[in-house]
């Protein structure tokens, strides 16, 4: 009877655990904050628009966004081959998007753009948007 018990508040358990997470790609349970996560240096491994992947085109040399939290400024410092631009972001209210607030917004946007975090894991992210009738999804990893 107590294993029967058990069994069913582990079933319970994974059932509540399973609709509570804040990111439909996950994860479900992080120990470290959301800014923990964010910050650092991310490369994109893959950028499609409408589905097709546009990686290619879009990004010819590799390109890494370095996303920081310093003083309570924050800012992204992309680096395209041997530009480098600055961006700052932030989340929106109930921190499922990231906003990149400046017109020179980072992933090849031109204007401010709200951008949904599908996955956030310590060294993976997905975001996703939709942009002049198009979606676009940025895939990247973590490489410090």
């Amino acid at each position: 009877m107590k294993n029967i018990k058990i069994i069913l508040l582990f079933i319970f358990l994974a059932g509540i655990l399973s609709t509570c997470k804040k990111y439909p790609e996950g994860p479900l349970i992080s120990l470290r904050t959301k800014v923990q996560r964010l910050t650092g240096t991310w490369k994109v491994e893959k950028y499609l628009i409408d589905g097709a992947d546009s990686t290619a085109i879009k990004y010819p040399v590799e390109c890494s966004y370095r996303i920081t939290n310093k003083e309570h400024t924050t800012q992204i410092f992309d680096r395209c081959g041997s530009s480098q631009s600055q961006s700052e972001w932030d989340f929106n209210e109930n921190r499922t998007s990231l906003i990149f607030k400046s017109s020179g917004s980072p992933l090849f946007l031109t204007k401010p753009i709200e951008w949904k975090i599908m996955k956030l894991k310590f060294k993976e992210m997905h975001l996703q948007t939709e942009y002049n009738s198009k979606q676009y999804d940025a895939y990247l990893t973590k490489i410090k």
